[in-house]
């Protein structure tokens, strides 16, 4: 299976134009889309763009996501780049009868139409996980964590 990860090029836009939202302070979602979503990293800008094709709530899943946790936004002065780690995503699926075939990583403020889309991890196929843990891994620090913005 081929992962590939891309990041919205409307959050590119966002962070050009001072409009992206403090990563400091911000809960970052991450929610598991179906096959059926087309992506488009030109136009789709926020949460309610793709939350159409979010898998259906059950079977361990909740709405929206989980919640990232241990957050830390730092910077490495050395090679001269900022990023932002997380602990690990983990879903624990228990008689879940569903598929899917990206995560996708957002701010979430609560309202879909406010929740900024960050980048999308499409997994090359459906993944159908049934009574399992599926975890998403980070990257090492040096290669970036959850996000990565710099030279470096």
């Amino acid at each position: 299976m081929s992962v590939s990860t891309i990041v919205y090029e409307t959050y590119l836009h966002a962070l050009a134009t001072s409009a992206a939202p403090d990563l400091s302070t911000a809960t970052f979602k991450c929610a598991l889309l179906t096959s059926s979503y087309t992506p488009n990293y030109v136009t789709h800008d926020f949460f309610d763009d793709v939350s159409t094709f979010e898998v259906a709530a059950g079977g361990g899943y909740t709405a929206g996501g989980e919640t990232l946790i241990t957050v830390t936004l730092n910077d490495n002065d050395v090679s001269r780049f900022v990023y932002l780690d997380a602990a690990d995503v983990v879903f624990n699926f228990v008689g879940f009868a569903g598929n899917f075939r990206y995560a996708v990583l957002y701010v979430s403020t609560g309202t879909p139409s406010t929740s900024r889309l960050l980048f999308l991890i499409d997994l090359g196929s459906n993944v159908a996980p049934a009574s399992t843990i599926f975890r998403i891994r980070w990257p090492a620090v040096e290669l970036g964590s959850v996000l990565k913005f710099g030279q470096g």
